[in-house]
């Protein structure tokens, strides 16, 4: 019988009110040999009651099956969640209605898709004839299948806006326990379908509205079988951690379907502050200072000036006495109804005020919570934005890297004068947006975001161009001690730097593993360079 070459996406979300949302997805970005055929599928574990578990058949999911009534197709999170601009030229968000009337100044059509823009999809009929008798849940309309095909980096986003699809899934899956994805992955192995997980670590592709309701055990279906370790203690010494292989294998070695996870409660109150410093130097070292004296509050960041105008752009229009009044009803609400103390929240005073005493040392001065709240905005409003720039020949995107303190502020400087003179020698017209925060802190070091993006205009190929120079920051950032990534991964966009990273023999090991959980590349989605893409 002639081998079959395929490709499968496994989905989580389903809309079904019998089973919560794990996904799976397994799609391939490239191209298969005319010979070849090749199906997607898109499936959704989910876990059953039983000792030891959470019963969710009775929970409703989040993120339906049909993802593209919820979500974006060419963009970033939800479809109602925008920035518009307005008849008059003003900025507005969608779901608050708030102007943001400075970010017109510092920011001077969507297309619909068809089925005749995609691919039709390739049928490998041996395994699509057993797998129907699986009773799984699937589909192969061309919007689930699109909506599976990609992430959300700036190549994947653009290739989308202009209709170039080269390769997407064939088939989605959504597998609504662990078992049925054990049956799944033996029937690719048997029929040389393969198989591209695409989500998270907590019952593959959980969300985070999700996560925050549900704890699970942990296992991981491998072509060779299910990987698991056999007692859930908090620390045991068993040789090398097979925990690190699953969780940083980005859908190479297998697929994740449950995860035990550690929680805390929730704070008992939520508090934003913010500092100015005279120059970046001085916040660098006042940042270092509180994780040295390890009293950092649940969450601290450090932007440069740059970046700190862009939030000041977000600002939107508002009504002080009505604000005041929210503010009042807030602290009532507190206060009084849901019967918090005023003093035993004093916890979180004196840690304030010890951070705002290390950060006088440095020239820190307090510039009130709006500024801190604002920043923290920019946070999850940056994606969407990038959506904004689309309209006006701007492409963007952000990179991160964790670094050492000694070499953290040489580095923030070396890699925004790299991309400076990358954009000056590329003939780029118009000045570049770079700027970069600092936004988790280390005893050892910190992670250091970099927003960066420029006017395309009179560029033929931005993205390329785009991507070339972000990779001239990458070897800036390795050439200033930093690491090739602090949490965003290697997938494809980063393989260039992983032998560099981990060393042959690292990488020789990495490959050794895979070999043996996976001879036949059945989970070919061509991440981290340990195997080639199997489409």
């Amino acid at each position: 019988m002639k081998t079959q070459n395929s490709s499968a996406i496994m989905d989580s979300s389903n809309s079904d009110s019998t089973c919560k949302p794990n996904r799976l997805y397994s799609s391939n970005g490239h191209e298969s040999k005319p010979d070849e055929k090749s199906s997607k599928i898109n499936l959704n574990p989910c876990s059953t009651s039983g000792s030891g578990k959470i019963d969710v058949n009775s929970e409703t999911p989040t993120i339906p099956k049909r993802r593209q009534e919820l979500l974006k197709w060419n963009g970033w999170g939800y479809n109602d969640s925008k920035f518009l601009v307005t008849k008059d030229g003003q900025v507005q968000y969608s779901l608050s209605g708030k102007i943001m009337p400075l970010l017109k100044d510092w920011m001077c059509a969507k297309p619909e898709i068809t089925a005749r823009d995609i691919p039709a999809p390739q049928r490998n009929e041996e395994f699509l004839s057993e797998f129907r008798r699986t009773g799984m849940a699937s589909s192969d309309d061309c919007q689930d299948r699109l909506f599976r095909a990609h992430g959300h980096t700036l190549h994947e986003l653009f290739v989308l806006r202009e209709g170039i699809f080269n390769r997407i899934p064939d088939l989605v899956v959504w597998p609504k326990s662990h078992d049925e994805v054990v049956r799944l992955v033996e029937l690719a192995c048997k029929h040389n379908v393969v198989i591209i997980p695409f989500g998270a670590c907590c019952e593959a592709g959980i969300i985070g509205q999700d996560l925050e309701r549900r704890i699970v055990h942990i296992k991981f279906v491998t072509p060779k079988g299910v990987m698991q370790k056999n007692c859930q203690v908090p620390r045991m010494s068993s040789g090398p951690d097979i925990h690190h292989f699953i969780m940083g294998s980005e859908g190479t070695l297998g697929v994740v379907t449950e995860v035990t996870m550690k929680i805390r409660p929730l704070p008992l109150c939520k508090k934003y502050g913010s500092i100015v410093f005279p120059d970046f130097e001085n916040g660098v070292k006042c940042l270092r200072e509180i994780a040295r004296q390890r009293c950092a509050p649940a969450s601290i960041r450090l932007m440069d000036n740059d970046q700190f105008q862009f939030g000041s752009a977000l600002k939107p229009e508002s009504n002080s006495l009505f604000t005041s009044f929210l503010d009042g009803i807030k602290k009532l609400y507190v206060t009084k109804v849901k019967g918090f103390d005023p003093y035993k929240l004093s916890e979180v005073a004196a840690q304030e005020k010890r951070v705002y005493e290390i950060a006088s040392q440095f020239g820190g001065l307090a510039a009130g919570s709006d500024n801190g709240e604002r920043g923290y905005m920019l946070t999850f409003v940056i994606a969407y934005l990038r959506d904004l720039g689309f309209e006006y020949y701007i492409v963007s995107e952000s990179f991160e890297t964790s670094v050492p303190w000694d070499r953290c502020l040489d580095l923030c400087t070396n890699v925004k004068d790299r991309l400076h003179r990358e954009c000056k020698e590329r003939g780029i017209q118009f000045p570049p947006y770079i700027t970069c925060r600092v936004t988790q802190t280390y005893d050892a070091g910190a992670c250091v975001y970099f927003y960066f993006g420029f006017n395309y205009r009179g560029i033929s190929n931005p993205v390329q161009m785009y991507e070339d120079i972000e990779a001239s920051a990458r070897d800036e950032i390795l050439a200033n001690g930093g690491s090739i990534s602090h949490h965003h991964g290697v997938g494809k966009l980063r393989q260039r730097w992983l032998k560099k990273t981990v060393g042959e023999t690292g990488l020789g090991t990495l490959r050794a593993v895979k070999h043996h959980l996976d001879p036949e590349n059945i989970f070919g989605n061509g991440n981290l360079m340990i195997e080639k893409s199997k489409l």
